[in-house]
């Protein structure tokens, strides 16, 4: 069985005191619209994570996958890998030549263009199914 690769990115909401207790109330009040609310969003970054992936047999795209969330304590979680033992070497590789519109970085650069607007989207989408 290969090694899975994986990114991890951690996201910490500084500022915006409003919104971080808007977020955290909701998360606590609705924690299964915040599970959905994460899922989407890892949806989101897996559908432009593929996009940009490089493809030569198709292996490494097909072998992407989304965690349901697990929680850990306060903390709820969502994985996003590429399960084969050489997507770090295609996605740390800069100097490898892709045929547009695949690239280096086809995983952190999605999540990197997520990070912005991530907590208001998060909140909006559990809102919607709270009801409100």
């Amino acid at each position: 069985m290969a090694k899975a690769a994986r990114l991890k990115m951690t996201t910490k909401l500084t500022g915006a005191a409003e919104l971080r207790r808007e977020l955290r109330r909701l998360s606590k009040a609705y924690p299964d619209a915040l599970k959905t609310g994460l899922l989407e969003e890892a949806y989101r970054i897996e559908a432009a994570s593929v996009a940009l992936g490089p493809v030569e047999t198709g292996c490494l795209r097909a072998t992407l996958y989304v965690s349901p969330p697990k929680e850990k304590g306060d903390d709820m979680t969502v994985e996003i890998g590429y399960g084969t033992d050489y997507a770090v070497y295609v996605h740390e590789r800069t100097e490898l030549q892709h045929r547009p519109p695949t690239q280096a970085k086809f995983l952190q650069q999605p999540l990197e263009a997520a990070r912005s607007g991530f907590f208001a989207r998060l909140a909006a989408r559990i809102r919607a199914r709270a009801g409100g």
